[in-house]
């Protein structure tokens, strides 16, 4: 009997519980409903009857312009087709007065034609061949005046080589001597310290550092009265132009004679040791030194004139000598400007100038076109030809004359009259045909101001409608949460049901009782065996 009641009172908690939940589940949907969804919705449809009205007055203009178009459309389309048979017809007699041009060409003027063409091709066929020929004979007489002036070329670039080597060959030949006889006149005089060389130049100086007169191995000028010498391996800076040994001593002696002047003015001054004079300037130094210097000026016996006379004589040997060594230079010098000269112009500006007659020749001729050469050559060949197809001319121009004529009046006729209704009734027909079928916005224009106020209302339902629309995820959500708090409740009130049911059975005596030998009420009928003793 407990359970029974814990199990009902439970049941019914549990059923108080869901179904307060679903009430107030309930509660807020009817809230919102009313509040928000209700408005907003009925508002839409409330404006619904304003856009189905724009929308009819929109089709009834849409209709009323779609059959005027229509009607526009059929009348212009037949207009147009009507002119299409109208061309056909004009084309048809278009045709035939070109099959009509045709046969009377074919009689009338194409025999003339024939003719005129077979004579015009046997005047070029004769005039082409002597073209031809003409051609040969030109390229003949072209080539061999060419291969004249190839000839004179190869033949003057043999002179010019010949020439060349003779030239070179004759200046090896002077050069080489001019420069034996110098080597030798150089090996003969060069050893003699009185020999001046051509250029004037002399082979000894006086060195003041050493006090003699000495070989020097360069020179070079350093500007004024200076050089500076290579002597021995060591350079000095002496003021004297290189000369021969007689002029070189001269200027030793005076050199010693400046120098011995010094010491005596300082010993007669008495001022030796101020000076500080070298030891070995004594008295009997002086004298001896005042000798000799005396025996070197010593006219026509003094070393200096006998150094001097030796050296113009030298010189004067070594000039006569070297007479024939300039002759032998000069000849070189003529050889080697006779072969400059020849070779300062090119081989080829020799050949071309010593090929002007060849050359004139063949540009001569060439001068003059293939087309000029052969031209006369050609007319005069295919003279009879030519008469001959001139002298058809006449009647060839008498039968085109009347080929044109019945041309003008027949064909030309019938084309014009084709031409000119294609290009008039037909094309201004095609034109309104096209016009009204490519004329897509007609339409448009004639209902546009009804369609912008059917639009315009249909836009404003469409954000009514979307103002409710909006609300019904939330409604639904809404519904959803009510579904959930009331699902089951009939199960629980049909378990309730029963439940009570149970109960009342256990609490009524009338409907209860022992079965013979057990003990066991309907309740707990099963839980214990009947009959069981202990």
């Amino acid at each position: 009997m407990s359970s029974l009641l814990t199990q009902l009172r439970n049941k019914k908690s549990l059923y108080n519980q869901r179904s307060g939940s679903g009430n107030r589940a309930l509660k807020a949907y009817n809230e919102f409903y009313k509040s928000n969804y209700k408005p907003a919705y009925d508002a839409a449809f409330a404006y619904k009857p304003t856009v189905d009205q724009q929308y009819s007055a929109y089709r009834q203009a849409f209709d009323a312009a779609k059959g005027e178009y229509d009607r526009m459309f059929a009348s212009e389309k037949a207009a147009y087709q009507g002119a299409i048979q109208t061309s056909n017809m004009l084309y048809g007699q278009y045709q035939t007065a070109d099959q009509n041009l045709k046969t009377y060409q074919r009689q009338n003027l194409d025999p003339y034609e024939g003719e005129y063409a077979k004579r015009t091709t046997a005047y070029t066929t004769a005039y082409n061949q002597a073209i031809k020929g003409a051609e040969g004979q030109y390229t003949q007489q072209a080539n061999q005046l060419l291969r004249n002036l190839n000839v004179a070329q190869d033949n003057r670039r043999r002179d010019y080589g010949s020439t060349k080597a003779f030239r070179t060959s004759s200046y090896n030949r002077k050069y080489n001597a001019a420069s034996k006889a110098l080597t030798n006149f150089n090996e003969e005089y060069s050893k003699n310290l009185y020999y001046v060389n051509q250029q004037g130049i002399g082979n000894t100086v006086y060195n003041p550092t050493s006090g003699f007169v000495q070989r020097y191995d360069s020179a070079r000028f350093t500007g004024g009265d200076n050089f500076e010498y290579k002597i021995g391996g060591q350079k000095y800076n002496i003021r004297q132009a290189p000369s021969s040994f007689d002029v070189s001593f001269q200027f030793q002696v005076q050199d010693r004679i400046k120098k011995y002047n010094f010491y005596k003015q300082v010993i007669e001054e008495g001022n030796r040791d101020r000076f500080g004079l070298p030891s070995y300037v004594n008295k009997d130094w002086m004298q001896r030194e005042n000798k000799t210097l005396t025996s070197y000026l010593t006219p026509e016996t003094g070393l200096v004139d006998v150094l001097k006379r030796s050296g113009e004589k030298s010189r004067a040997k070594a000039a006569e000598a070297y007479t024939s060594v300039d002759l032998l230079i000069k000849e070189k010098d003529i050889a080697e400007k006779s072969l400059r000269d020849f070779v300062s112009v090119s081989q080829a500006d020799y050949v071309f100038a010593k090929t002007g007659g060849e050359r004139k020749a063949y540009q001569d001729f060439t001068a003059t076109s293939l087309e000029d050469f052969a031209k006369p050559i050609a007319t005069e060949a295919s003279k009879r030809q030519y008469t001959e197809m001139q002298e058809y001319v006449p009647t060839l121009n008498q039968a085109r004359i009347g080929y044109n004529q019945y041309k003008a009046n027949t064909f030309d006729v019938a084309y014009n009259r084709y031409n000119q209704y294609l290009q008039g009734n037909l094309a201004t027909a095609k034109q309104n045909y096209l016009q009204v079928a490519n004329d897509t916005g007609f339409i448009d224009r004639r209902s546009g101001s009804q369609k912008a106020e059917y639009l315009s209302s249909k836009s404003k339902f469409d954000k009514l409608k979307a103002n409710y629309q909006q609300l019904e995820p939330v409604l639904s959500q809404l519904q959803s949460d009510y579904d959930t708090s009331v699902a089951g409740l009939g199960d629980m009130r049909s378990d309730i049901a029963r439940l009570e049911k149970s109960v009342n059975i256990e609490l009524d005596p009338r409907k209860s009782g022992v079965r013979v030998g057990r003990r066991e009420s309907l309740l707990t009928r099963g839980s214990r065996r009947a009959g069981a003793t202990r």
